[in-house]
């Protein structure tokens, strides 16, 4: 298929068809009528001789071409988006879409006050915060994400990472808990069942031993399993996915659980709760913001790591 030949616009019509897989949207994402984004679709069909899209019970679906290159086509048009701001960004002027992964606990810390940050320094742009998935690192690759905040141990060469804050594991329990003002060792702690939080970047559904994260070169924190450390199999785990909920069933029971000291700080007494830090637990953990060595130094990325380490350093 000779280039030369292609209108870009066709393209552009594409890429953001690929994104949201619906005519309506992409025509006001486009600022265009839907007649145009259909009447650009079927041009678009012609030149591929190919579908793109056939109707699904719940919307458009993509056809095998168009996800073989939609997501590449999404990095060109970022590319050359960043190419053409390379001299120009102005965070005051910007419109940009700035896009972060970030967990519950990074979003608990860190971002109420990125966001102040982030509206007063740039006022017309926008911001997506999305949860970190077990492939956070394909979605760096494709630009997908901007920057993602997490919690890791090793990190694949192509990912950058930029330190924003320390933080340890507590155990936390109830107020009244039997163990809240005793000495309390392994042996004791072994008798109450704790709630675990199911954190990191893995599925647990589709990826539960964490290959993904394994085999991309990035290793996440994961906290301890206090079963394994006593050789105790009578504890009673319950697992949950949130802070949030494990901390409010730990306030109306005597199991116990590990959190991050910064949330403990903040939360435990709105929940009821108190922490210790004497006791046995996990080892420090740094919540760090990562990027792609492609883009990560280009002027809209670096502004924004830039924000978010000016935001850490207030810890």
């Amino acid at each position: 298929m000779n280039l030369n030949k292609i209108n870009l616009n066709l393209l552009r019509v594409l890429d953001v068809l690929c994104q949201v897989q619906s005519v309506s949207v992409a025509a006001e994402r486009l600022g265009l009528t839907q007649s145009a984004v259909s009447h650009a679709l079927n041009q678009l069909r012609e030149l591929f001789q190919d579908e793109l899209f056939v109707r699904g019970p719940s919307g458009m679906i993509p056809t095998p071409l168009t996800t073989a290159i939609g997501q590449r086509l999404h990095q060109i048009f970022r590319d050359l988006q960043d190419a053409v701001s390379l001299e120009l960004f102005d965070p005051i002027k910007t419109t940009r879409l700035f896009t972060i992964a970030c967990s519950e606990y990074g979003s608990t810390i860190l971002l109420p006050k990125v966001l102040r940050r982030f509206v007063a320094a740039a006022p017309n742009a926008r911001l997506r915060i999305v949860a970190p998935a077990a492939d956070i690192v394909e979605s760096l690759d494709s630009g997908e994400i901007d920057i993602a905040i997490a919690v890791v141990r090793q990190l694949p060469n192509r990912i950058g990472s930029d330190i924003l804050v320390p933080d340890c594991m507590v155990w936390a329990m109830r107020f009244e808990h039997p163990l809240s003002h005793e000495t309390i060792t392994p042996a004791s702690l072994s008798l109450y069942g704790h709630v675990c939080v199911a954190r990191g970047l893995r599925n647990s559904a589709e990826d539960p031993q964490g290959e993904y994260v394994t085999r991309h070169g990035l290793s996440q924190w994961t906290g301890s399993d206090f079963r394994e450390s006593t050789n105790d199999q009578s504890v009673a785990n319950v697992t949950v996915g949130s802070y949030y909920v494990a901390m409010a069933l730990v306030a109306e029971s005597d199991m116990i659980m590990e959190l991050p000291r910064r949330l403990a700080v903040a939360y435990a007494d709105k929940f009821g709760l108190m922490y210790r830090a004497d006791l046995p637990c996990s080892d420090t953990a740094v919540l760090s913001a990562l990027w792609h060595r492609s883009y990560g130094d280009q002027p809209p990325v670096a502004w924004l790591r830039n924000l978010l380490r000016e935001v850490a350093g207030e810890f």
